[in-house]
């Protein structure tokens, strides 16, 4: 019953913050993905690194959800499809590479230990 209102609560929060998003690239009637974080920077009043930033973890948020509710019995899938994701935000513009540099080397490192511990 909580993981039921719980998933219903994030739905929720999705359908707002894309909500957030699409009315300000459609109030001029043209959508431009590079320009996305300045007319989101100037709807919402936020410098436009902050607005990037928002909404690389919108994107992020929106793919990787539902594979982590999906994909319980390995990390791996998520991990993909998180770099996978990250690659297209930062080809877009709107995620600093070393964003996803410093990403790619504490997922490493924290695999180096598992794997560590496993071969003894």
């Amino acid at each position: 019953m909580l993981r039921r209102r719980f998933l219903s609560l994030l739905f929720l929060c999705a359908v707002y913050l894309v909500n957030i998003i699409v009315f300000p690239v459609h109030a001029d009637g043209d959508v431009n993905l590079t320009d996305l974080p300045s007319q989101l920077a100037n709807a919402l009043g936020i410098s436009v690194f902050a607005a990037s930033l928002l909404a690389s973890a919108i994107f992020l948020f929106a793919f990787l959800l539902p594979v982590a509710i999906w994909g319980k019995e390995s990390v791996f899938p998520t991990a993909i499809i998180g770099f996978v994701v990250m690659g297209f935000l930062v080809a877009v513009g709107w995620l600093p590479a070393w964003v996803m540099l410093m990403t790619v080397l504490l997922v490493a490192g924290m695999y180096a230990v598992i794997w560590k511990h496993m071969l003894g």
